[in-house]
């Protein structure tokens, strides 16, 4: 399984927040520092690393205010914080994030699942032939659409999971603006974000 984590920005505390996994008990959560700069905080449980809050980044690296929330995709800002953490800590990121969370993939064709409770697509995609079930009905054949990858992490820092619906394995999720905080950017846009021509870049 890839091995990805969650990159957040919080403009309003000018604040990074990295996830590694779900913490099972924050409680029993310790907090420890970096010696270097009180700026950098590791969130540490059962002496495995769960998540980094980078404090007052703006001022370690000023790209960040042109940002959007989710930075799992923004391949010169995360290797930016990895510049930095190498420096102030002990953690090296270049391990993680290798491959994309999120592509722009061509649905090659549908199939409508009927059920009681609410009607699906199955679509076909041109990305290792994989299957995703979904559950926005508008969605054609030959739309371009952004897939999150099984183990991406979401705006809400869901980590996605290969999920059954209906009997029917999905290993992905057509992810709305909402989903991966660019709403401001597709506000036009309801449901799942499609296009009908290929983009260089989505974000």
């Amino acid at each position: 399984m890839n091995k990805f984590i969650g990159v957040y920005y919080n403009k309003v505390f000018d604040t990074i927040m990295i996830s590694f996994n779900k913490s099972n008990n924050i409680v029993k959560s310790k907090i420890i520092k970096s010696k270097t700069t009180e700026d950098i905080i590791m969130i540490v449980e059962n002496d495995n690393i769960t998540g980094i809050n980078i404090l007052s980044v703006s001022k370690y690296i000023p790209l960040i205010k042109e940002k959007n929330s989710i930075l799992s995709g923004d391949v010169v800002i995360y290797e930016k914080i990895n510049i930095l953490l190498k420096k102030h800590t002990f953690l090296d990121l270049s391990q993680y994030n290798k491959n994309k969370q999120f592509n722009l993939v061509k649905i090659k064709s549908i199939e409508l699942l009927q059920s009681k409770k609410k009607n699906l697509l199955k679509c076909l995609i041109d990305w290792d032939d994989e299957k995703i079930v979904c559950g926005d009905t508008s969605l054609e054949v030959g739309d371009y659409v952004i897939m999150a990858n099984v183990g991406a992490w979401l705006l809400n820092g869901q980590q996605l999971q290969s999920t059954d619906l209906y009997g029917e394995k999905s290993n992905g999720m057509f992810v709305s603006a909402k989903e991966i905080g660019l709403e401001h950017k597709y506000k036009n846009i309801k449901g799942v974000i499609r296009f009908k021509n290929e983009i260089k870049n989505f974000w």
